[in-house]
């Protein structure tokens, strides 16, 4: 997934499915950056 601004509800719906797939992701790795990302921004 790259990143780039939530500009419509499809684009907010895609970024809550790839939270989803990335919120049991073990800590310290790159899937859990992006999860950090992702629900931080």
């Amino acid at each position: 997934m790259g990143l780039q601004p939530i500009r419509t509800a499809t684009d907010y719906q895609q970024v809550l499915q790839e939270i989803e797939l990335l919120f049991d992701a073990a800590p310290n790795n790159h899937e859990c950056d992006l999860l950090y990302i992702l629900i931080h921004t």
